[in-house]
C-alpha cells in the first residue's frame, strides 16, 4: 500500500479522535467538527447481480457513486468538496468475504494480496488485515466508479459483508473526512439480504 493512503488513513483516525475527544472535554459551542450524513442504498452492485458461480470464476463487484448527493436532511453536496484536500479525487471502502462452514455459521476469509486473483478494471483495490479495501475515482462526467474482480478458489456458500468487526446497522459504510468536516455515506449492495449481506455460492 502506498504510503499516501497509509497516511490518509492515519488523518482520518487522528481527526475522529480529536473529535470525541472534544466532544467529552469541551461544551457544544466550542466544537466546530461538522458531520454529515448521506444515506443512499444501492450504490454498489456484484455484475448482473449473479449469485451462482463456478470454481475459477470471477465475481465483479460494481461503485457508481455520483459526486452529487443529498444528506438526511435533504441538503445538496458534493462528495469531492469533503476530498478538496487530497491529491486525489477518490474515495474508499472495505468489504469482507465470509464462507458458510460444517455448522452453518460464517467464518471471514483472510484475503491475500495476489494479482492472479485481484484484478482492478477501474479504479483501485488492495488487500489489508484479510479484507478488500475498494477505491472509487472520480471521473469527467462527475461519478465516483470503480470495478473489480475477485476470483472464487473454492466450492461453497458466501456473503460479501462491510469491512470491520464493529458494526450495528445493516449499511456499508465509506468516510471522507476534509480537515474539519465529516462525512458519512451509508449505502448497500444491489440484492443483498436484510441483514445488508450479499449472498452467492460457487459450485
Amino acid at each position: 500500500m502506498s504510503r499516501i493512503k497509509v497516511f490518509k488513513k492515519i488523518i482520518i483516525c487522528v481527526l475522529i479522535a480529536n473529535v470525541l475527544m472534544a466532544t467529552q472535554c469541551y461544551d457544544d459551542d466550542e466544537v466546530n467538527f461538522s458531520s454529515t450524513i448521506v444515506e443512499n442504498p444501492d450504490l454498489l452492485m456484484v455484475e448482473n447481480n449473479e449469485n451462482t458461480f463456478v470454481v475459477g470464476d470471477f465475481i465483479t463487484i460494481q461503485t457508481v457513486i455520483e459526486d452529487a448527493q443529498r444528506d438526511i436532511n435533504e441538503n445538496e453536496l458534493l462528495i469531492s468538496d469533503f476530498i478538496s484536500n487530497l491529491s486525489t479525487q477518490e474515495i474508499e471502502y472495505g468489504l469482507d468475504l465470509y464462507k458458510m462452514n460444517a455448522y452453518g455459521e460464517y467464518d471471514r476469509i483472510n484475503l491475500t494480496d495476489s494479482e492472479e486473483n485481484l484484478v482492478a478494471q477501474m479504479g483501485e483495490v488492495q488487500v489489508e488485515f484479510g479484507r478488500l479495501f475498494i477505491t472509487s475515482v472520480l471521473e469527467n462526467d462527475s461519478v465516483f466508479r470503480s470495478s473489480i474482480s475477485l476470483k472464487l478458489l473454492a466450492t461453497g456458500r458466501y456473503q460479501l459483508r462491510r469491512g470491520g468487526v464493529y458494526y450495528n446497522n445493516n449499511f456499508i459504510e465509506i468516510e471522507q473526512t476534509n480537515f474539519d468536516e465529516y462525512l458519512l455515506i451509508r449505502t448497500s449492495i444491489q440484492g443483498d439480504n436484510e441483514e445488508g449481506f450479499y449472498e452467492f455460492e460457487v459450485n
